[in-house]
């Protein structure tokens, strides 16, 4: 019964790409019906998110369709066996329009960020063409309190920093460190930002950048820091944060000084001593700042 119903949308889809109606009514239709795990098959199997791309390339300015359609990719796509069959290049060139035409909307501003930390990956070139990196910046200044989107646009930012130069030169460029640090700052009660917050600020700092540890040093330490005593039992904040203040402080002298007068001594060894796992990793965090572990 699903995929005849997944068939008849597709149809329907293909005879009135033009109008927007029906557009929204099909793909509400297969948004609804993705929540089965056989109905996501038989979209797949019919070239489905082919046509949900088209029409949301066809209807960039009607929110319902945006919505609907980016919300069937992330239904698809929580399947990660069914992630290798999707067009992640069509993917990410939706996503993109999409968040470019609606700035002001949190919903498909939350989806879109959740859908590039899924694709991103051998689409770099086509996130630094269409400005895909400030749009996700611009989307965590949007709403800052809205947790999946931050913590999914750290993670992205984090690993962008991490794998592609000229990625890494765009976030610095977009002022992505004040943001991902305001972001911090904004929902410190919320572990999982916190750890993805930390994760993309030690990844900026890991090329030991003097200007980029610079900056991170003059407003991020303090938020480090702090996520360090509000989540004391999180083993992956501490761990990141050690990696912030070892790659920061052997940047530069200045630095390193700034993070003993600070009190990062107390909690990197705090962190050593509650977690063994992490004995390496305070280690590495001490040695620059003039101590042994």
């Amino acid at each position: 019964i699903h995929h005849a119903m997944v068939v008849d949308a597709i149809k329907s889809m293909d005879l009135a790409a033009q109008s927007g109606t029906t557009q929204h009514s099909t793909t509400l239709t297969l948004a609804k019906l993705a929540a089965d795990k056989q109905s996501c098959e038989a979209i797949i199997g019919a070239d489905g998110v082919h046509h949900v791309v088209k029409a949301m390339q066809g209807h960039s300015g009607l929110t319902e369709v945006q919505e609907n359609g980016s919300f069937l990719l992330l239904k698809l796509s929580d399947h990660y066996e069914y992630r290798t069959a999707i067009p992640s290049e069509e993917v990410v060139h939706v996503v993109l329009q999409m968040m470019r035409s609606h700035t002001s909307n949190g919903n498909l501003l939350e989806n879109g960020c959740v859908l590039l930390s899924r694709f991103y990956k051998g689409n770099e070139s086509t996130l630094l063409g269409a400005d895909g990196v400030s749009l996700v910046i611009e989307a965590m200044r949007h709403d800052v309190f809205r947790v999946r989107l931050l913590k999914c646009a750290c993670w992205l930012l984090g690993n962008l920093a991490y794998e592609n130069g000229d990625c890494y030169k765009a976030i610095v460029a977009a002022d992505g460190i004040p943001v991902v640090v305001s972001t911090m700052r904004h929902n410190m009660e919320h572990s999982k930002v916190q750890v993805e917050g930390c994760r993309a600020l030690a990844m900026l700092a890991y090329e030991r950048n003097e200007h980029v540890c610079h900056q991170i040093a003059s407003g991020g330490l303090e938020v480090v820091m702090d996520a360090m005593e509000c989540h004391k039992s999180n083993e992956d904040v501490q761990k990141y944060s050690c990696w912030v203040f070892q790659y920061v402080a052997e940047s530069s002298s200045v630095n390193g000084i700034e993070i003993r007068e600070k009190g990062g001594v107390r909690l990197i060894q705090r962190a050593q001593s509650s977690f063994p796992g992490l004995a390496w990793d305070a280690k590495s965090a001490l040695r620059p700042l003039g101590l042994r572990g």
